[in-house]
């Protein structure tokens, strides 16, 4: 359990490395951790995939191996504004599921959505 949370660590707290970067381009800029255990592309078989799966398999378990992770959105630009956890317990995809259905980029990051213009925080949609 401990190999498999440090794993998500690393996702979560190094998004600027190579290896984060490659993963992201395949699983999407979550890199697959707010599937909750089904992924996308189940029908590659990876050693990303396994570690995604496990650690889905200790929530299960009811073990809360999500509440450890607190992701820093820092500029919001490596930040799914949907698919993140990000503000709140769930993702906003599953909180506002009516609203996410007019999103046109589910993929849109935080930085796309949210612009501070140094004084206030302003919403930006399409």
């Amino acid at each position: 359990m401990a190999l498999i949370g440090k794993w998500w660590w690393r996702f979560l707290s190094k998004p600027s490395t190579l290896w984060v970067k490659v993963i992201s381009s395949i699983y999407g800029s979550s890199g697959g951790l707010s599937l909750n255990g089904s992924s996308q592309v189940d029908y590659f078989k990876s050693i990303w995939n396994d570690i995604i799966k496990c650690g889905w398999d200790i929530e299960k378990a009811n073990i809360p191996f999500r509440k450890f992770f607190v992701k820093d959105i820092g500029d919001g630009a490596s930040t799914s504004f949907w698919n993140d956890v990000w503000i709140g317990e769930v993702a906003l995809k599953d909180r506002f599921k009516r609203l996410a259905r007019l999103e046109i980029n589910l993929e849109a990051t935080v930085q796309d959505r949210l612009q501070y213009d140094g004084s206030k925080c302003i919403g930006v949609w399409s």
